[in-house]
């Protein structure tokens, strides 16, 4: 299973709880498209994967590119489909600190329609706050009432 973490303009990865160790740990499936050493370490588990659970975050505002988590979403949900293992994704989520899959609303319709024609469950107004490596587990807040969420990646 995979869990893709984006974290900002900054790489703060110490401000996500158990991220950094997550990250560092070449065994993990935690990945990030913003460190060379992390991307190059998404891109292997990614190759390897063979089905389970995929989680994906986009970082709250401002970060690097506001396009780049879900290019990775779209391209990953291609080569699972390439590769022929599309079906033995148990789920593929992607949660975002938005209130929709953009903050332009042309562009956040058409996305929105995308995300759930390839079978993804996006999860809007959630941030990632903290990163349970051993317990496979992400946690996630929801901007909206302040409850954590757990979700596992296996």
């Amino acid at each position: 299973d995979i869990l893709v973490v984006g974290t900002g303009i900054q790489l703060r990865y110490d401000l996500v709880e158990g991220l950094t160790e997550a990250l560092e740990n070449p065994l993990s499936p935690v990945g990030s498209m913003y460190k060379l050493e992390y991307a190059l370490k998404m891109n292997k588990k990614r190759a390897d994967f063979e089905g389970g659970k995929v989680i994906a975050n986009q970082p709250p505002m401002p970060f690097k590119c506001a396009g780049a988590p879900q290019k990775w979403i779209y391209l990953t949900e291609y080569g699972f489909r390439k590769k022929g293992i599309r079906d033995n994704v148990e789920s593929f989520k992607f949660y975002t600190p938005l209130p929709g899959m953009f903050g332009v609303k042309k562009y956040d319709t058409e996305l929105r329609k995308l995300v759930i024609q390839k079978g993804m469950e996006p999860i809007y107004q959630h941030e990632l706050v903290k990163v349970d490596d051993d317990k496979r587990m992400a946690y996630f807040k929801n901007l909206k009432t302040g409850e954590v969420i757990a979700d596992s990646y296996d």
